[in-house]
């Protein structure tokens, strides 16, 4: 049996990213992916010769995708990236509705300190089943937020 993606997954995990920008091509129900490097491409016209010219497959795949989102800017919506405060607000409501007082007490520490998100991850490495546990919480959190997202922009689920 073929695993089939769905929409609000991949935006979710478009929205956990913050290396790149990404679109949702509305049409196609797809997202797209532009590296931090080619966003100022996305300012560009970018004629069909010069991405034939492009030697390099993966850049004449991203400069094809910037093309379309330039030439039809109305079927595509960016994906918002989700603020550090978001972010860390999912790892704080992880961190509370743990019933082990001292992993909830090691976590709290761990995001009171410098470089919070580093130390909250250390944490969690020393368990694996809690890691898996946090990556099960994470995902809902951001599948959550991907579902609010869509249903905003009238996008079916």
């Amino acid at each position: 049996m073929q695993y089939e993606r769905s929409i609000s997954r991949d935006v979710a995990d478009a929205m956990q990213e913050n290396m790149m920008i990404h679109y949702l091509d509305c049409v196609k129900r797809e997202v797209i992916f532009i590296p931090e490097d080619y966003v100022s491409w996305l300012d560009e016209m970018i004629t069909d010769e010069e991405i034939n010219e492009e030697e390099n497959e993966t850049d004449k795949m991203l400069l094809q995708d910037i093309k379309r989102i330039n030439d039809e800017p109305d079927k595509f919506i960016e994906i918002p990236r989700t603020p550090t405060h978001e972010a860390f607000q999912i790892m704080e409501d992880f961190t509370e509705q743990l019933s082990d007082e001292r992993l909830q007490n090691n976590l709290v520490r761990a995001l009171n300190r410098p470089k919070p998100f580093h130390n909250f991850r250390f944490v969690l490495e020393e368990d694996n089943e809690v890691l898996q546990q946090w990556y099960k919480f994470r995902d809902a959190a951001y599948l959550e937020k991907a579902k609010e997202f869509l249903s905003e922009n009238k996008i079916a689920i």
